[in-house]
């Protein structure tokens, strides 16, 4: 009987990513975090603010934008943000566009983030059309240390050309490694579509050019 967790499907999208070993795990930069907004209001005693108008916090390269944003812990490096509203997240490696998320930070380091829209998107960022990831899902989860994104609920995963339907996709950035989980459908859909190259050059098949011997007599030398 086949589990209500799936099918799951394993794809590798690159094979000069695998090396036999361990990836290493990065290293996140406290670079300075900053936000700017059009107003607010801070509860002091709970340690909240709220923030209105074209919000956006920004940490080295990640950023967030959104309407309206709530900052919980709000004085604290462990902080946890929750956004509103046309949300855009950029990071060095992707972007993602949702109605709603949530991002948590450690030691003002942007780790986390779980977006969520009809649907939320994702899309990699600085590869070549043949590598390009892109989804759509309900929910999708980036968790920044580990460089992965899940997609859950009614997932539509790209790679370049290639296209996957599912209810679970957990996509590695770093190993560009997909997973796939059916859900209770029980039915992953994909497709493949062929490369198209450079095509083969077709074997030349006029005669060989000779080059004549000085004693080739077919020639009009000698003729009388």
């Amino acid at each position: 009987m086949r589990s209500s967790e799936g099918i799951a499907l394993v794809v590798f999208m690159g094979l000069a990513a695998w090396n036999g070993g361990a990836a290493e795990r990065p290293v996140l930069d406290a670079e300075n975090f900053g936000y700017d907004f059009e107003r607010s209001e801070v509860d002091f005693k709970n340690d909240t603010a709220h923030f209105f108008g074209h919000v956006r916090v920004t940490q080295g390269p990640n950023s967030i934008q959104a309407e309206e944003a709530t900052a919980r812990a709000f004085r604290s490096e462990n902080k946890q943000w929750e956004f509103r509203d046309s949300v855009l997240l950029r990071t060095e490696d992707a972007r993602l566009s949702a109605e709603t998320a949530t991002a948590a930070f450690d030691a003002d380091v942007l780790v986390a983030a779980r977006v969520e829209g009809t649907p939320a998107e994702f899309e990699r960022l600085g590869e070549s059309p043949e590598q390009l990831a892109r989804g759509r899902a309900r929910v999708i989860e980036y968790d920044l240390v580990a460089d992965t994104v899940t997609l859950t609920g009614d997932v539509w995963f790209g790679y370049g050309k290639d296209e996957f339907t599912g209810e679970t996709v957990i996509y590695s950035l770093r190993d560009e490694l997909v997973r796939l989980n059916s859900g209770e459908s029980g039915r992953v859909r994909g497709i493949i579509r062929p490369r198209t190259g450079e095509k083969e050059k077709e074997p030349d098949r006029r005669e060989p050019n000779i080059p004549r011997s000085e004693g080739d007599s077919s020639g009009n030398e000698g003729e009388a």
